[in-house]
């Protein structure tokens, strides 16, 4: 979605109930526009510039997509990316230890500044010997593991301990979750997304460009009996960890709502800099070669977030862009039928209007959207 979008969404509500939910979002095909007619070697740099929120992994993702289309970008580990890497955990760190903090308890925590630090110092030495760069990686988790209040969540034992006794302000926030939101408020299921289900959809952006509107897993074939979900799916830290032995008591007791989700991307958080370790000591320093020549091909590049599952398309003639397309993880979670609007349709919605506004903005922060969102109760 460009950086100038917002998703807009309207609570409808009748006899203490939200009986309506509109979610209203424009994405204009601006990329495949400003890029069109691009020498293909262009187009890793160019999205540095035009993504501010996740640069490294848009980059990524086109550089996948033009190896897939014929060109060799020079590099492996597209998965695995060190700047990948470090986007995933700044933007968890973000959300947990700033945006729900500050929304549920007013405050940030005091190890922030910490954390923001050493996430800034991590990629410095990443040209020096691997025991700088490990260094750097061990300042970063500790300073994580201070944030969140422990080091390990191994099971449903392990995060009913710290939900219950731990004084951190992120297992604060949950424990607010876990103790005000209503019964039922948020919780929605659908299935998680699979990268073959979105190299699906890569497919069918040669024919279909609603495809690149609002996406749908083609391969489902109940989508053409006409369900209202059919072919429908969520990414991100749910749908990576729904399966994690640390989320099963909460999934029992509270159902696949706000409160897994928010801790599945604590889940991630506390494994991401042994995962960031791994990477740098298996890529060292990032890929530049991108030679073209002339190309002429179509390819899919799909690389995972914090947000899910991201998608690049593109269309070469001759070494240039004849097409373009993205699809980010936004566009699933945040479908008109999708995960939201189901946990929030029929929900409890009685009472001020404030109170309902704040619930469902918590909801909202649970998926994560990339661009701005506002939420309006009527």
């Amino acid at each position: 979605m460009s950086s100038g979008a917002e998703l807009v969404l309207h609570l409808h509500r009748r006899r203490g109930r939200i009986n309506e939910v509109v979610l209203q979002g424009r994405r204009p095909p601006w990329v495949g526009d400003l890029l069109r007619g691009s020498a293909a070697s262009y187009v890793p740099g160019r999205m540095r510039l035009m993504f501010g929120v996740c640069g490294e992994a848009q980059a990524t993702a086109a550089r996948a997509a033009l190896a897939d289309a014929g060109v060799q970008p020079g590099g492996e580990g597209v998965y695995e990316h060190p700047g990948v890497l470090l986007e995933w955990i700044r933007e968890h760190l973000w959300r947990l230890g700033l945006c729900l903090p500050r929304q549920l308890l007013k405050g940030t925590p005091s190890g922030l500044t910490r954390a923001n630090r050493a996430l800034q110092g991590v990629m410095g030495p990443v040209g020096d010997d691997l025991r700088r760069r490990e260094a750097a990686v061990n300042r970063l988790e500790s300073a994580l593991f201070e944030i969140v209040g422990t080091s390990v969540l191994a099971d449903s034992a392990d995060v009913d301990s710290w939900l219950d006794g731990c004084d951190s302000e992120v297992a604060a926030a949950l424990r607010w979750v876990r103790d005000e939101v209503p019964q039922g408020f948020g919780v929605a299921s659908l299935p998680s997304l699979e990268p073959a289900g979105l190299r699906a959809v890569g497919d069918c952006l040669q024919g279909s460009r609603d495809l690149a509107v609002w996406p749908r897993d083609p391969r489902d074939e109940a989508g053409e009996s006409g369900t209202a979900q059919a072919g429908l799916r969520e990414t991100g830290p749910f749908a990576r960890q729904r399966a994690n032995p640390a989320l099963q008591g909460v999934l029992a007791r509270h159902g696949p709502g706000i409160l897994p989700r928010l801790l599945a991307a604590v889940l991630e958080l506390l494994v991401l800099p042994g995962r960031l370790r791994n990477a740098l000591r298996a890529i060292g320093v990032e890929p530049v070669s991108e030679e073209v020549g002339q190309v002429t091909g179509t390819g899919c590049g799909i690389v995972d977030t914090a947000r899910g599952l991201l998608l690049h398309w593109v269309r070469l003639h001759r070494g240039q862009v004849a097409d373009y397309a993205v699809v980010a993880p936004t566009e699933w979670n945040f479908h008109p039928r999708g995960v939201l609007v189901s946990g929030l349709r029929e929900r409890p919605g009685g009472g001020p209007a404030e109170g309902v506004r704040r619930l469902a903005e918590l909801a909202v922060l649970a998926l994560n959207p990339c661009v701005g969102s506002r939420v309006e109760v009527h």
